[in-house]
């Protein structure tokens, strides 16, 4: 009877903690049901920089950050602009490179009461922009002779480009007199290449312990209540509920919850997935050897591919087949990940490969896309390929 219990236990830990790990890269995503904010004021915005003019028009969103007006204003993504700020930051020596697919410009007072932009008015700017497989984040601000100068501080990988992240940079960073942070206003400007990145926004989200946290939710910029999204996952205590911008200009929820207070508010389903499943050697290894290979890369891509297919499918028994393997695993993911001293060690035995192999026939048993069949396939021919290989052999097929 005892056993009994202790197997049924057992299996329910193991069971949560892939059903975690299963569900855990939605609480990452962009939701899927955003209801699009709509703008408080459409205007046609002039830059005049650098002896040029352009014209633009904008929506802007009115807010407020605690007494503190804001205004920030949007636009779908415009190339033209985006080459024409990135002018300016060159001519402003800011190291421009073709990463970049975001800027930011702060300005110093409303937008609706001066739609033209100057020079002088231009406080600070960020750029976002692509390096390795993170989002990261740039900041500078004019100093006391009116030059840019980088904010290494906040030098950080970012989610994705956050209302959250851009006033609290403008308040801490960019108007650090609190008298002087009233009536200011942040520019979106974006350029196609934004489409891009959102197609492939999660390959770019790694651990989320390794994103910039802002710690206060007080710094959330209060909209005028025509939007809203349709997520709420439940940040825990001192956790950041944000939206994130999308090319279309909709406000998407998504929660950037702040680690140390995660830790000290971990529910049982999360400790139980931290002393079962090693989710940090899970994201290293996707990280440090999946990405540094034409191959490794393709096999995120299917996995992303197949974790959207298999969502609301798995069951209780291939929940426990799918948790257990993944213990199995865990000493090839750590070969891989580091490799000194054991070159010449067996990865893939014939029991590893027969349980992955009966593995993948349960997965493909609720795979009903032709491409998810396809991917199936494909993996399974490389698991026989697997079989008997040192991991020098191994590496070498993902050279």
């Amino acid at each position: 009877m005892k056993k009994n219990l202790l197997n049924f236990s057992v299996k329910t830990i193991v069971v949560m903690a892939i059903l975690i790990i299963f569900t855990m890269c939605k609480r990452e995503t962009d939701c899927s049901t955003c209801v699009p904010r709509l703008p408080d004021v459409t205007a046609q915005i002039s830059f005049n920089l650098m002896g040029e003019i352009i014209n633009s028009d904008f929506n802007i969103n009115k807010g407020k950050v605690g007494e503190n007006n804001r205004e920030g204003a949007w636009r779908t993504p415009d190339d033209k602009l985006f080459q024409f700020v990135k002018k300016y930051s060159i001519n402003n020596n800011i190291p421009i490179d073709n990463h970049i697919f975001t800027f930011v410009l702060y300005y110093d007072t409303l937008i609706t009461s001066l739609l033209n932009v100057t020079d002088e008015h231009i406080k600070g700017i960020s750029y976002f922009r692509i390096e390795g497989r993170r989002l990261m984040h740039h900041l500078f601000v004019k100093n006391g002779k009116s030059e840019f100068q980088e904010i290494e501080n906040v030098r950080v990988a970012v989610p994705y480009v956050s209302p959250v992240h851009i006033d609290f940079y403008l308040d801490n960073y960019v108007f650090t007199d609190s008298e002087n942070k009233n009536n200011k206003s942040d520019f979106l400007i974006m350029s196609s290449f934004m489409k891009e990145v959102e197609k492939n926004i999660k390959k770019y989200r790694t651990n989320p312990n390794r994103f910039e946290i802002i710690q206060t939710v007080a710094s959330t910029r209060q909209p005028s209540g025509n939007g809203h999204c349709a997520n709420n996952y439940q940040c825990p205590p001192g956790g950041d509920r944000s939206c994130g911008y999308s090319s279309a200009g909709s406000a998407c929820g998504s929660d950037i919850c702040s680690v140390a207070e995660a830790d000290n508010t971990l529910t049982v389903a999360q400790k139980i997935e931290r002393t079962f499943i090693n989710i940090d050697l899970m994201h290293t290894f996707r990280d440090v050897f999946l990405y540094n290979s034409t191959k490794g890369e393709t096999y995120v891509d299917d996995y992303y591919y197949l974790s959207g297919e298999y969502e609301g499918k798995i069951g209780l028994s291939l929940a426990v087949q799918t948790a257990l393997f993944f213990r199995k695993f865990n000493p090839v993911m750590e070969a891989c990940v580091n490799p000194n001293g054991r070159q010449s060690e067996i990865m893939f035995d014939q029991t590893l490969i027969q349980s992955l192999l009966e593995l993948l026939d349960e997965y493909e048993a609720i795979t009903t896309s032709r491409e998810g069949k396809a991917i199936l396939t494909s993996v399974k021919a490389d698991v026989n390929r697997f079989n008997g290989k040192t991991l020098q052999e191994l590496l070498a097929m993902f050279q």
